[in-house]
């Protein structure tokens, strides 16, 4: 042990050369290799302020990904650090396992008053992927011994942790790994298909008129693939399974807190319905504090954990620090402020009616525009990539050449536009573009003309060189 330890006040004065060696070595040297192929390997962050990131290197990067959801009010939002330098000045207790914990009860109570129906008990979490472990824990307990069965939907992200790779149906996440709960009691049906859902309640369903389903697990919008439920398919759902008692599980945390748009503050209140429970996470930490939640019912939670044996079966080490509720705290009354809503609501319309008439514009180029609210995504067509390169048609190519067009294009974003953009490995044509929520007209703008310019700009031919050379090689 005498090697000589960075301290953090050194991290500022290291050498791009020696960060990159470091993340290669000590992180993840695979996906390093996928960063260069994106061109982000420079992508040396010195600080970051709003909606934009500002490299060593002096570049100013417009950031579209919003940390994957996580930035809602983008990057160190002036309310967020005050709401920080609260806690420090007053010192705040950040960790209280003894006693009703003020600032968790201020959180818990504020969610209550926001949503709707009987929805007011909150058990905090960490992240999302904890929240939706909390979910499966509790509605299998609150559930009769004789219900067996969970229902997830085709594309699913319920996150990584073992018992939530059991709900998550995308990317392979879960190959190779004794995932949380056995997948013979895992049903998977298509998105959105309402007929399927009778038909899965049928035929799990005896003589007597008793079914051995626990609960429906459902994202309110596709979170990989930004699928739009069918209206009313929401309210339908919520029937079904209250006539015939399962559990609606919604998972709100990539797509709730405003990104969802519409004036709401969580994707499902466009239509009348409640869940028997629900999930947050990412945003609600204001993009500085790791924090989620899960809410239910009284009833629904009593049913679990009402004695006292079994009251503190479930909980986490980390959840309801004190910071993370403070700050927590002051983003919830930031964000759901219906006039803040409201104008998310009306810039994000702007901003898909300007992706749509792109679209129009290049329709060899562009196959639709997806999603809703912040939530949105160009859906590419790459087949022409595959057919001038001379290979054939089948689902391998298919999937290497979307994965190598969508790489490009989010390559010439960021090396020629200073636009910083992103994908899913599940739906690699699909470019994805979910701004922090503060973001005004006229970096939609920027964004909307440097879509445009790509296009313009020898488009094919630029796809193609980038693309054929790596495609030769993937495909063997």
């Amino acid at each position: 042990m005498n090697k000589k330890l960075y301290e953090l006040t050194d991290v500022s004065s290291i050498g791009s050369d020696e960060i990159l060696s470091m993340y290669s070595e000590n992180i993840n040297p695979t996906l390093m290799g996928i960063f260069k192929i994106l061109g982000l390997r420079d992508l040396d962050v010195d600080y970051a302020e709003g909606m934009y990131l500002h490299l060593k290197s002096g570049r100013k990067i417009l950031d579209t990904t919003s940390g994957l959801g996580v930035l809602a009010l983008g990057h160190n939002h002036p309310m967020v650090i005050e709401a920080e330098k609260y806690c420090h000045k007053n010192k705040v207790v950040d960790m209280q396992k003894l006693g009703p914990n003020r600032l968790q009860a201020v959180l818990a109570s504020n969610l209550a008053k926001l949503l709707p129906g009987d929805l007011n008990v909150v058990t905090l979490s960490v992240s999302g992927a904890e929240a939706n472990e909390a979910a499966i824990k509790l509605v299998t307990k609150a559930q009769s011994d004789n219900k067996k069965y969970l229902i997830r939907f085709e594309g699913a992200y319920h996150g990584k942790t073992h018992g939530a790779l059991s709900l998550t149906d995308s990317e392979g996440f879960g190959d190779g790994f004794l995932v949380g709960v056995p997948m013979e009691n895992i049903i998977t049906t298509p998105f959105g298909d309402i007929d399927a859902i009778r038909n899965i309640i049928s035929k799990h369903t005896n003589p007597n008129g008793d079914n051995d389903i626990i609960a429906i697990f459902l994202e309110t919008m596709g979170g990989q693939d930004l699928q739009v439920l069918p209206s009313g398919f929401l309210s339908s759902i919520s029937d079904i399974c209250k006539k015939n008692q399962i559990m609606t599980v919604f998972d709100e945390i990539k797509v709730g807190m405003g990104r969802a748009g519409a004036g709401n503050l969580f994707c499902f209140q466009k239509e009348n319905v409640v869940p028997d429970v629900l999930t947050i996470s990412k945003a609600l930490g204001g993009g500085k504090r790791a924090i989620g939640a899960m809410v239910t019912t009284s009833n629904i939670f009593k049913r679990a954990y009402g004695s006292r044996d079994n009251c503190a079966l479930h909980s986490s080490t980390f959840s309801g620090i004190g910071e993370s509720c403070a700050v927590a705290i002051e983003t919830l009354n930031f964000i759901s402020d219906q006039k803040f809503l409201d104008e998310v609501h009306v810039n994000s319309e702007y901003f898909k009616s300007q992706l749509t008439s792109l679209r129009d514009k290049y329709p060899n180029y562009i196959k639709s525009i997806k999603g809703s609210g912040y939530f949105l995504g160009i859906e590419f067509d790459f087949g022409w990539l595959s057919k001038i390169a001379n290979f054939s048609d089948n689902k391998k190519i298919s999937k290497i050449t979307n994965g190598v067009g969508i790489a490009t294009i989010v390559s010439i974003l960021y090396k020629d536009f200073n636009v910083l953009t992103h994908f899913s490995g599940s739906s690699p044509n699909i470019l994805f573009l979910m701004p922090p929520l503060i973001i005004n007209r006229d970096e939609i703008d920027i964004i909307i003309s440097s879509l445009e310019s790509m296009m313009k700009k020898n488009f094919s031919l630029s796809l193609l060189n980038f693309a054929t050379s790596t495609l030769k090689e993937l495909a063997k």
